[in-house]
């Protein structure tokens, strides 16, 4: 009876794993080479850049791994998948352990919450980040529970800490009249927030003890960012309230006598997501307690849940595009880029008979001027424009830091200049920083004068095989002369 158990179990992880991975797709986090480095360093510093030191606070991930001997990083991006399957599997028995007599498949009406796709659609830290929280919160009866929470602490801070206090405020507002029950139903997740606090204070410890020094946190790289990530958000806000919780938002609505506070959490962490630039994943992720206490925990509304309600859900959940947020922009599900990959690394043809994509940046990108960064632009409908005169040189767009698989591709930058044909109002260049904090510039060019007139710069560029899947920007320079303004750009694969 046991084995039977045990192998329904497994069974069901394994549908919903195909179900989350099926419908998302999967790809690695942009930094993962980074916190690989790290498992490799654990006993010093091995980023020369302040803005990238902040990455090894996230310790107790790359720790474990450096520990169980790991040293390449395909091993490192398997590990992140193990965390990330494992999160996912210890919900799945908590679930159907804790909700015995209701049906199997009634998990499928959770499922559909964007927390279970986050830590496959960019593996790396996330995985473990949720999986510690959920251990937390499964165990909050506990000293497991503190335990769990402390190598929060060591994981992933200041998101442990933000997310249970968003918790505990909701906890108190849902309470408010009754101090006693406030405190009784508090105090478990307090005790994790101090956990979270204690295992902070373990790793400043242990930094000091051999000699780590951090010149920058979160919080240099907040500031540093600021300006960009509030730009991000005006531009993508609708898009990242409804990726909080995708399709799950009718589920929390359809319920929202018993969901209310779980509704404000969700406002609370729409605003702090002007202070990130990967807006879905942290929104999702700083959430998620709330999002077990408010759902997950709640027996009378998962079992006033119909099958037929869950099925309908569920199937609008797969056809509908994935709405994921990245620097204001929405991105669709990742299908489109593991295709790519796939028939690369393997020479393989391979065609989907369903597209849902309304747009996906990895296969082609367009960006009207309005929503890149720039140093100098002043906004005119969607474009951007600087004027001759006015003092300013400096870049009128840089941007998009879009990652491209190794190929050949093409830009075309929809602009227009003052400047009479023969003569320049600046230049163009296509770059990617490397690791190290080097630019690799791939093409270069002027920006040649229109005589007033929309013109078009359309310029090939090749994404090396050893800068595949990096960061790349395709920046204009105003050099003073002439008024010049950027419209559109658009980048394309043209193999």
């Amino acid at each position: 009876m046991i084995q039977k158990e045990k192998i329904k179990i497994i069974s069901l992880v394994f549908l919903l794993l195909f179900i989350v991975i099926g419908n998302s797709g999967i790809w690695v986090m942009p930094n993962i080479d980074y916190q690989f480095i790290v498992s490799q360093n654990l006993l010093d510093n091995p980023f020369p850049d302040k803005n990238s030191h902040y990455i090894i606070t996230n310790y107790f991930q790359p720790l474990i791994f450096g520990l169980l001997g790991g040293s390449s990083l395909a091993a490192y991006i398997i590990y992140a998948f193990v965390t990330a399957t494992a999160f996912l599997s210890v919900l799945s028995y908590w679930y159907i352990n804790n909700y015995k007599e209701f049906s199997q498949y009634s998990i499928l009406s959770i499922i559909i919450f964007p927390v279970f796709m986050i830590p496959f659609y960019w593996l790396g830290m996330d995985g473990m980040t949720l999986l510690l929280m959920a251990l937390a919160m499964i165990n909050r009866h506990s000293k497991w529970g503190f335990i769990f929470a402390i190598f929060l602490g060591l994981q992933h801070f200041s998101q442990g800490l933000v997310g249970f206090l968003i918790l505990i405020f909701t906890l108190i507002i849902s309470s408010f009249n009754d101090k006693k029950s406030i405190y009784n139903t508090a105090r478990e997740y307090i005790f994790i927030v101090l956990g979270g606090v204690l295992g902070k204070v373990i790793l400043i410890a242990w930094f000091y003890i051999i000699g780590i020094e951090l010149l920058g946190d979160r919080l240099l790289y907040i500031k540093t960012h600021q300006h960009d990530f509030f730009s991000q958000w005006l531009t993508g806000w609708p898009y990242i309230l409804y990726s909080l919780f995708g399709m799950g938002w009718v589920l929390v609505i359809f319920k929202i006598k018993k969901t209310w506070p779980l509704i404000i959490a969700a406002f609370i962490v729409l605003i702090l997501t002007s202070f990130v630039g990967d807006q879905t994943r942290v929104g999702v992720i700083i959430l998620f307690p709330s999002l077990f206490y408010w759902v997950f925990l709640n027996k009378e509304l998962l079992n006033s849940i119909r099958f037929k309600f869950i099925l309908t859900l569920l199937i609008i959940h797969l056809v509908v595009p994935v709405i994921y947020v990245w620097s204001g922009w929405a991105y669709n599900d990742l299908w489109y880029a593991d295709k790519q990959a796939i028939q690369s690394e393997f020479n393989l043809s391979l065609s989907f008979p369903y597209n849902r994509h309304s747009k996906f940046c990895m296969g082609i990108c367009e960006y009207d001027a309005i929503y890149l960064p720039s140093q100098i632009g002043r906004a005119v409908n969607k474009g951007l424009i600087v004027q001759e005169g006015a003092g300013k040189l400096g870049y009128l767009t840089y941007g998009p830091y879009v990652k491209l698989l190794a190929g050949k591709y093409e830009f075309d930058m929809r602009y227009q200049s003052t400047m009479a044909s023969t003569e320049s109002s600046g230049t163009w260049d296509v770059i990617i920083n490397t690791l190290d904090n080097q630019k690799k510039y791939l093409a270069t060019g002027s920006i040649m004068g229109t005589d007033s007139l929309e013109g078009h710069i359309v310029k090939p560029f090749i994404v090396p095989k050893e800068l595949s899947n990096k960061m790349i920007e395709i920046r204009s320079l105003y050099n003073g002369k002439g008024n010049l303004a950027v419209y559109h750009l658009k980048i394309y694969a043209i193999n």
